[in-house]
């Protein structure tokens, strides 16, 4: 295990495709990785004094990873893994006694009783028990998935590097709010308005600032350049490609995606209400603030001359559409969240702004 290259997969802002991407990579014959997103807040926040504490913290964290059959879309951390399969009806059964004492052996052995080698260890129990040869892997494979998480492995896995897919600012707006209403109604929550508009505009800064060694992939090159894209990738992990890494699949079986109430196991531009209804300001709105990373990394970056940003700087202060729509269905339920809501509403557009500003005057 100590001679794998690490690489891990994540996100500057959420709905960029890092699942697809994962999926991809999953059942490459040099990769040790395991199926979707594992929770790791609890060993990577608390202090730990003993092996069966880590363990019991990876167990609370992640109560149906020893049986996807039992997630299901309600589930904060499902991944998808409920629908697995050509059928869909398929699941991955990891025999919890035997992963145990293959966690408790792994850091024994290994005596020192740190973050990095208890990570280790929840992988290294799930390759031996479901009985991989660890003499061909090359590449431990992690997806710390939130830019928050990607930071933190970075302090603990300071020679790894990163995948990080990117995919066109505005529409991944759309589908944040588009899926973020959809789960509140699923799981029966109030639904609000926070789609991430920090992350946006921050972009990758932060990795860079933190000196992540990353590579960045554009999602709509995993549709019509799949293999070239893959083939590059393999470059990057200097590993062989293989044919395989054209299939998106969790366990070896089919995975249909993260999107539960649209299946589908290829990249697909799917429409989205949301973004076929938006307004001109918001979509100007949302241009401005994805000006840097658009241009970079050509998504039809309008080339904004002075006036017009000073004509959009009042855009800042106006809502979207979608916290219009919010404000208009006002329940006195949820009047904290409302106050909540206006109470942050100016502080937190003008941080933005003045993010804004500063990415123009640099460019």
């Amino acid at each position: 295990m100590e001679n794998l290259k690490i690489f891990s997969i994540g996100h500057y802002v959420s709905r960029t495709g890092t699942l697809f991407l994962h999926s991809l990579l999953d059942n490459h014959p040099s990769i040790l990785t395991i199926p979707g997103v594992i929770k790791l807040e609890k060993i990577i926040k608390k202090n730990i004094d003993n092996s069966i504490t880590a363990f019991n913290f990876f167990e609370k964290d992640n109560p149906k990873f020893f049986d996807t059959s039992l997630l299901s879309p309600k589930d904060e951390n499902n991944s998808g893994l409920w629908r697995l399969g050509e059928n869909k009806n398929n699941k991955i059964l990891t025999e919890k006694k035997i992963f145990k004492d293959n966690f408790l052996n792994y850091l024994n052995d290994n005596k020192k009783l740190t973050k990095k080698n208890i990570i280790i260890a929840i992988y290294y129990a799930y390759a031996k028990t479901h009985n991989m040869n660890l003499d061909k892997k090359k590449i431990l494979l992690l997806h710390p998935h939130e830019k928050h998480i990607c930071l933190k492995f970075n302090d603990i896995f300071p020679d790894s590097k990163f995948l990080i897919p990117i995919r066109d600012p505005v529409k991944v707006y759309f589908s944040i709010i588009s899926m973020n209403k959809k789960k509140a109604k699923l799981r029966n929550q109030h639904y609000y308005p926070s789609a991430h508009l920090l992350d946006f505009v921050q972009g990758l800064e932060d990795f860079k600032n933190k000196g992540l060694n990353f590579y960045v992939i554009k999602f709509e090159d995993l549709n019509n350049k799949l293999k070239k894209k893959m083939m590059e990738i393999s470059d990057y992990m200097r590993i062989d490609f293989d044919e395989k890494m054209l299939e998106s699949t969790f366990g070896g079986y089919k995975y249909w995606g993260n999107s539960f109430d649209n299946p589908r196991d290829k990249y697909i531009n799917s429409k989205n209400f949301d973004y076929n209804n938006s307004s001109l300001k918001d979509l100007y709105f949302l241009k401005l603030l994805n000006f840097k990373i658009s241009k970079k990394y050509n998504y039809n970056s309008d080339n904004f001359k002075k006036k017009e940003i000073l004509l959009g700087i009042i855009l800042f202060f106006f809502p979207l559409k979608d916290e219009i729509i919010y404000i208009k269905n006002f329940n006195f339920k949820s009047i904290l969240m409302y106050l909540k809501f206006i109470l942050f509403f100016f502080p937190k557009r003008l941080i933005l702004l003045l993010i804004v500003l500063k990415n123009f005057l640099r460019n």
